[in-house]
Order: structure tokens, then sequence, then C-alpha cells
């Protein structure tokens, strides 16, 4: 082999192993579920109340006595309409899984649990929608999803976390309010 042929295959092998960047891929095609009622709420409430038995379960073995939950509810939550109807599915969900549930936190050893929810709004009503391997844009528009909604639940016991999940929804900009406390400033122009 010539030295210029052997010196260029050998630029070329040095070169093709020189990238400096990762390449982009695209996430494999997956569904995600709507909160459009508060019957949706209540099948959230029982997969939490459930996920968390099984962790009490796991957590508290050999004939340990398991402590009770106490729902924390803040002056917040109360004016979030999301909040508030969930802490009472929960309640309920919670005591039908066996799990006992205080109205205090005077009892000792007992766990608290938050329920969170933040808001994710898209930059736009129209989102990119994969059918059937094809992306549509603009297409569809009063299926496409507007938002989503992370509920982030947390139990604590102490300063120890003993459960914590997060479950991401989508829902339309419509009912963005039933998740977000009220209060929005709107100001009037031309007046």
């Amino acid at each position: 082999m010539k030295p210029y042929a052997l010196m260029l295959l050998i630029a070329l092998f040095a070169v093709s192993g020189c990238r400096s960047f990762p390449a982009p891929t695209h996430h494999a095609y997956t569904t995600q579920q709507e909160l459009l009622s508060a019957y949706h709420w209540d099948v959230l409430a029982e997969h939490i109340a459930v996920q968390l038995r099984q962790t009490l379960d796991l957590t508290f073995v050999d004939g340990a006595i398991r402590p009770a939950v106490f729902l924390r509810h803040t002056v917040d939550s109360e004016k979030i309409p999301f909040l508030n109807g969930l802490h009472s599915q929960l309640r309920t969900r919670l005591l039908q899984q066996g799990i006992n549930v205080v109205t205090d936190t005077q009892y000792a050893d007992t766990l608290i649990m938050d329920v969170k929810a933040q808001v994710v709004e898209h930059a736009s009503p129209y989102s990119e929608v994969r059918r059937g391997g094809r992306v549509c844009f603009n297409c569809a528009p009063s299926r496409v999803p507007y938002g989503e909604v992370i509920v982030s639940t947390a139990v604590t016991m102490g300063p120890q976390y003993i459960f914590s999940s997060e479950d991401v929804f989508y829902t339309r900009a419509i009912d963005f309010d039933f998740y977000e406390q009220p209060g929005k400033v709107y100001q009037v122009v031309n007046q």
C-alpha cells in the first residue's frame, strides 16, 4: 500500500471516530392518561392508596403496627378544587385499603401525607401528534392536549420519606383552574 493511501485511511478513521455531541433520538411512542373529570380524580386516589398500602406492607412487617396517616390539607390547597376533591377521595380510598387515617398529628409515629399539583402549560395549543408513525401538526385540535398536571404525593414519618410518587396527566387549558390556586390578575387595557 502506498504511503499517501495509508495516511488517508488513518485520517478517515480518526475523523470518523471524532464526534463531539450526542446524536438526537426520539422517544418511543407512548400514551398518557387525561384528567377530565372528578371520576378520574377518584381513580388516581385509588391508585395512590393501593401503592401506599403495598409500601406499608413492605415497610412494616413482622407484626409491626402500621402507623396511621394524616392527610395534610393546607389553607392554600383548600382553594384548589382538584386538591380539595382529591383529599376527600384519598381519605375514602385509604380507609378502603385498611389504612388508618387520623384527623390530627398528635398521635405518635403518625405518617404525614402531602399531595401537590403543578400545571405545566405548553407553549402552543397545537402539539405534535404521532399517528401510525406519522407526525401530524395542527390536526384534530380538540384531541390535542394543551397541558399537563404533575401530581406529587409524599408520605413522611418524622424526617424520613416512607413513600413518594409522581403521576403525570394531560389536561385541557380550560381546566387549568381546577389544578391551580385561584387569584389570577387580569389587566384591563384601554380604560
